[in-house]
């Protein structure tokens, strides 16, 4: 069994909102409670050193981090530290000069929204024939913010007696985030090719390409988080960070 230690310095990842903005307020013990860690391959430790924004993380605190890593790591497997973005780059640096010639991994993260701000008003939704237009009006009035619609084929949608185009179109004109993907298990999603999924672009949907369902809503939930701005989630869409889209 691997053992590992996080130490956490706070940053956004540790944030909460606050009247003052975002303040350094998640405990690592939170932190812990939030991840899906394989509990029968890690034991891990933890220890908050500090609850800082990264901006005020200067020389004295890397020689603590310095200090303390030297002082745990031959107790340990590797060591993790959860740190803000904007000096992560300099904390990296001066820590790779200060703990040299190391045989385990010393792995800095962070995050640019805090870890609890995820990304949860987004809703699936698997097309049947027959499915009502009515609800769409459902979602909306929940005010969900991003629907993921895994269509037929290659990604459309009847617009015959139950037509859920206008639904779709009002939608989007209302800023909610509309993602379109197969319901095929090893089909991508092409609305170009047909008429029923031209009329679904004609709407102003967001095409699923071929990313797996679990990756178009979890990117969903992550794009909402940072943004409001849905010409701003399409451009999140529009780009590979993970692998997860290859077309």
């Amino acid at each position: 069994m691997k053992k590992v230690l996080l130490l956490t310095t706070g940053g956004t990842i540790a944030s909460r909102p606050t009247q003052q903005g975002l303040i350094p307020d998640i405990t690592c013990q939170d932190i812990i409670q939030m991840l899906p860690v394989p509990r029968d391959n890690f034991l891990i430790d933890s220890r908050d050193i500090f609850s800082l924004d990264s901006s005020n993380i200067q020389p004295e605190e890397w020689q603590f981090m310095a200090e303390i890593i030297a002082e745990a790591l031959p107790h340990y497997d590797g060591i993790i530290i959860t740190h803000g973005t904007d000096t992560m780059a300099y904390t990296a640096s001066a820590l790779s000069y200060m703990l040299q010639n190391l045989d385990k991994p010393i792995v800095l993260t962070g995050a640019q929204v805090p870890i609890e701000q995820m990304f949860t008003d987004v809703f699936l939704l698997k097309l049947i024939p027959g499915t009502s237009p009515d609800i769409f009006d459902w979602l909306q009035q929940k005010h969900y913010r991003g629907i993921v619609i895994e269509a037929f084929g290659m990604g459309g949608t009847h617009f015959e007696r139950r037509n859920l185009i206008p639904k779709l179109k009002k939608l989007v004109a209302n800023d909610v985030s509309v993602v379109v993907c197969s319901q095929c298990l090893y089909e991508k999603s092409d609305l170009s090719l047909y008429e029923v999924g031209r009329r679904l672009l004609e709407c102003g949907v967001i095409p699923g390409r071929d990313m797996t369902t679990e990756a178009i809503v979890t990117k969903l939930m992550w794009a909402l988080g940072q943004t409001q701005n849905p010409t701003e989630v399409r451009q999140i869409f529009d780009t590979n960070y993970a692998g997860e889209v290859t077309l």
